[in-house]
């Protein structure tokens, strides 16, 4: 027997929405304890944990790829900085004229949502 799909998906799910709040809960404490007011903002946060949201998604989605958990964390790492930040900074800086690509694209890469957002805050 076992589990059925949707009940074990969503318990992980649910786990990892979990870790990303703790996560988001020490990233708070942390920047009030060092007082930096940059981004000791509520924007900034609401931009932080809704990047982990899409994130989860993104790495469910990309799981398949990878038998080996060190392979996955150590190539999704890799893609993230160099695949999906430097991309978004790319295509942020050429579709800017164009608000629709970018709201489309926005949906198709987290750090693309991201980055704009910190650009919109700052």
């Amino acid at each position: 027997m076992g589990c059925r799909t949707l009940p074990y998906w969503l318990g992980y799910y649910l786990y990892d929405i979990s870790i990303c709040i703790l996560v988001m809960i020490v990233f708070i404490i942390s920047v009030n304890a060092c007082d930096v007011q940059v981004i000791n903002n509520g924007n900034v946060y609401g931009l932080v944990f809704c990047c982990y949201l899409a994130y989860l998604p993104l790495s469910y989605i990309l799981s398949w790829l990878f038998t080996s958990f060190l392979s996955a964390v150590r190539s999704l790492v890799l893609l993230q900085i160099f695949g999906f930040f430097l991309i978004a900074s790319v295509i942020y800086v050429v579709s800017f004229k164009v608000h629709a690509v970018l709201w489309i694209l926005s949906l198709l890469c987290p750090s693309l949502a991201t980055f704009s957002g910190f650009i919109t805050v700052y």
